[in-house]
């Protein structure tokens, strides 16, 4: 996918935002997967020329506070290493019974991030940011015509009508701290924006959802919320990489509108067939600018 912007502001100005942004994507039945990242916006270098503009003459604000949004889709990458396995298991029956089985069955999430922002303008087309957000990710499973004890019949064959669907949704709940750069390029009120760098991850819950059901019994559900993990790493990082659009409301006040991708960079579980989760959406960042400097 390539976007191209392109403004004319008069015969002898040409203003010209360039960016493509690449994603890897596979859609085939409905599934999303990513190779090395969900996401990977790549650019070829803005340039930007401007005339004399009214907007362009103004204070400079050295502090900014402020919050963002990001709705958009939650999943993972699996990876998978070869276990030692007692005889007769072996490494193929493993894999297809646990890592290709969780690729075809497993669906991405609602995610998001929320927040707010701390932003430093060390010059007037960057900021160093901060900040606080939560962020919600994870991934769908499920699993059909499962088997139980009681889906034969007393001849021995299987009763499709107690053949079972399961259910299941994990959903990873955390706390991050952002640690990135914010370049905007334009001296006009709407300007390319470029924010880049790394969360700190901080997992504090994790929430287990499970439904059974089957076309001859009632559903059963059963949710669960833990706060202790085993084989999982609570702390991680995720790089980021943002372009977008910013539009100065006025001289204190600016929107930034972001096409966001994030994943981790250390695998979630500690098991054979490990994960990192990642997000992917739309970031609308609100900033309130003040200390002015001229």
């Amino acid at each position: 996918m390539v976007l191209t912007l392109t403004k004319r502001a008069s015969k002898d100005v040409l203003f010209v935002l360039y960016f493509q942004a690449t994603v890897y994507i596979d859609l085939s039945v409905y599934s999303i997967t990513m190779k090395h990242f969900l996401l990977l916006l790549t650019f070829i270098p803005l340039f930007s020329a401007a005339a004399n503009d009214s907007t362009s003459a103004r204070n400079f604000k050295r502090i900014s506070v402020g919050v963002s949004f990001t709705p958009g889709v939650a999943y993972r990458l699996l990876s998978y290493s070869q276990p030692s396995l007692p005889p007769p298991f072996t490494d193929s029956l493993y894999k297809a019974v646990f890592f290709d089985k969780r690729n075809k069955e497993e669906r991405p999430i609602f995610g998001f991030n929320t927040g707010a922002i701390l932003g430093v303008n060390i010059l007037k087309w960057l900021s160093i940011e901060t900040g606080v957000e939560y962020s919600m990710k994870g991934h769908n499973r499920t699993s059909k015509n499962l088997i139980g004890s009681n889906s034969y019949n007393t001849n021995g064959t299987i009763d499709s009508l107690k053949m079972y669907t399961l259910k299941q949704k994990s959903v990873y709940h955390y706390i991050e701290i952002p640690a990135g750069l914010n370049f905007h390029f334009g001296a006009k009120k709407v300007k390319a924006c470029i924010r880049t760098g790394v969360y700190l991850d901080w997992l504090i819950a994790f929430t287990s959802s499970v439904n059974l059901s089957s076309p001859s019994e009632p559903a059963e559900t059963s949710k669960k919320t833990s706060y202790k993990f085993q084989r999982i790493n609570r702390i991680n990082c995720s790089p980021y990489l943002g372009i977008g659009l910013s539009y100065e409301l006025n001289d204190a006040m600016r929107l930034d509108i972001t096409p966001m991708a994030s994943m981790q960079a250390i695998s979630t579980d500690q098991t054979p067939i490990s994960s990192r989760l990642w997000n992917a959406g739309v970031s609308v960042a609100f900033h309130y600018g003040f200390i002015s400097v001229k």
